[in-house]
């Protein structure tokens, strides 16, 4: 009975009243939410459950074409109370910073071919580098906003999301150059804990703080960041970064090397504050950035 009270609830046309200051904003933020959730379990928009894969992920297919795929088109996901729902009503995910990235593409990787030339397109395009890639939600989007040769390096040490990467790829044209790496970035080599929150898969991270009392554990991979850039990065000369590291971004970024971060165009980032955060990995991050011309917060 409570759960349909609550359900009832939460489709009236208005909020809770209080705090007045802000109760028609949230009460029209409500009603464009249940809207996309009618207009969703109509079919118009978001996706639709179609099964399970076998390890346990979700399998969803769009009822539009969004940047994520067209309609019809199949993705893999984890199941959980963030991604899977926002997912399923809306059909995209992140896309104010997938567009941001994808401009950073479109921008640069049309500069080098200025100056470099048309037959050179590929072998200089910008390299995506995707840190936490979860199930390459993000990487999909940007790829297809930005319509633009590029190269994508996901960094992604939980299996599942790497099976869910290698399942929602798989109708991407040859022009993506793609490579998928199934460990974690730090400052040394080793197996670790990794703590992932059940009702938000999106939140996994070394910091068992981060992801309150309802989590799972698995023992991952750890690579050593600088290594890992000298083997993997020495080939590409320029470089647009995502890190979704859910606290532990100052460890790696810190430790890429300053000629990357030389190369790199643009980057969206997350900056946490946590006790476990190393006050001297804050300050060599900026030191590396402090020849960008521009940053957000």
């Amino acid at each position: 009975m409570n759960r349909i009270f609550r359900a009832i609830l939460n489709f009236l046309p208005f909020a809770n009243p209080v705090p007045t200051k802000t109760f028609l904003r949230r009460s029209m933020a409500k009603n464009r939410r249940n809207l996309s959730v009618l207009a969703s379990r109509l079919g118009f928009v978001g996706a639709r459950w179609v099964g399970k894969s076998r390890n346990g992920n979700t399998v969803l297919k769009l009822n539009r074409k969004t940047a994520l795929g067209e309609r019809g088109a199949l993705l893999e996901i984890p199941q959980d109370n963030m991604i899977y729902w926002h997912i399923k009503n809306y059909g995209v995910w992140e896309e104010e910073e997938c567009l941001y990235l994808a401009g950073l593409l479109n921008r640069y990787s049309a500069g080098q071919n200025q100056i470099l030339g048309a037959e050179k397109t590929t072998d200089n395009a910008v390299t995506f580098l995707d840190l936490g890639a979860n199930s390459g939600l993000v990487s999909l989007q940007v790829i297809a906003l930005a319509e633009t040769k590029c190269s994508v390096i996901m960094v992604e040490p939980i299996l599942s999301h790497v099976e869910a990467i290698q399942f929602n790829i798989k109708t991407l044209n040859d022009s993506v150059d793609i490579s998928i790496h199934n460990f974690a970035l730090g400052a040394e080599n080793g197996k670790f804990s990794i703590f992932t929150q059940k009702s938000n898969r999106g939140n996994s991270s070394l910091f068992k703080t981060v992801v309150g009392s309802d989590f799972e554990e698995n023992f991952i991979e750890v690579v050593e960041t600088k290594g890992f850039c000298e083997r993997y990065l020495n080939t590409q000369n320029s470089f647009v970064i995502k890190s979704d590291l859910q606290g532990f971004d100052a460890a790696v970024l810190s430790r890429i090397p300053k000629n990357v971060w030389k190369q790199t165009k643009g980057a969206v980032v997350e900056v946490w504050a946590l006790p476990e955060v190393l006050p001297s990995d804050v300050l060599a991050i900026e030191n590396l950035w402090k020849d960008f011309s521009s940053m957000s917060w």
